[in-house]
């Protein structure tokens, strides 16, 4: 191992260090994420999953995430815990995707240092929204487009399966990819 790659390994362990300090600074949960809560609620309590009890309607955007947080609220009813551990696992799984990728390469570096200067990332992350699933479901779409490796198609395939439960907005995002993956 080379100085210069110590030294780069070094310097994208203390990035990463960063970016879990940044990420716990900036913790919060906004007051949409609240919508879902309250229907997380509605379905513990009996009535579906709702707002009001005998009606039928569907507030929340993202179908994968309200029931991967009522899931979760199935073993504890602190939102706010839930939502910050949830989104904590999430960001893990980025980071280390992205990491295990790129391995220790200065693009990884750049990444991080993308991640670290870009305020929305950290206040939506963290918010109690979906937005960090949606950067879990863009990770096969990237890896596929940065190498074109075979075996990324899979994922790329379950994450445009995933979209529609995702948000019906981000098929459009994962369609053009999907399609030239179909195509070739």
């Amino acid at each position: 191992m080379t100085k210069t790659h110590l030294t780069l390994k070094t310097c994208i362990i203390f990035l990463v260090c960063l970016c879990v300090f940044v990420f716990f600074k900036n913790a919060w949960v906004c007051d949409d994420s609240y919508i879902n809560f309250r229907s997380i609620e509605q379905l513990y309590e009996g009535n579906g999953p709702i707002w009001n009890p005998h009606e039928r309607v569907q507030v929340y955007t993202s179908v994968l995430w309200y029931w991967l947080m009522a899931g979760i609220r199935y073993f504890s009813s602190d939102y706010f815990s839930n939502v910050i551990c949830v989104s904590f696992v999430l960001f893990a799984i980025l980071l280390f995707s992205v990491l295990n990728h790129f391995k220790f390469s200065v693009a990884s570096a750049f990444f991080l240092l993308a991640l670290l200067g870009s305020n929305s990332f950290f206040d939506y992350t963290t918010s109690g929204l979906e937005n960090i699933l949606g950067y879990i479901l863009v990770l096969p779409v990237c890896f596929y487009a940065f190498n074109k490796n075979q075996k990324f198609r899979p994922f790329l395939f379950g994450a445009f399966a995933l979209a529609p439960l995702f948000r019906h907005d981000f098929i459009t995002l994962l369609a053009i990819q999907t399609a030239f993956l179909v195509l070739e």
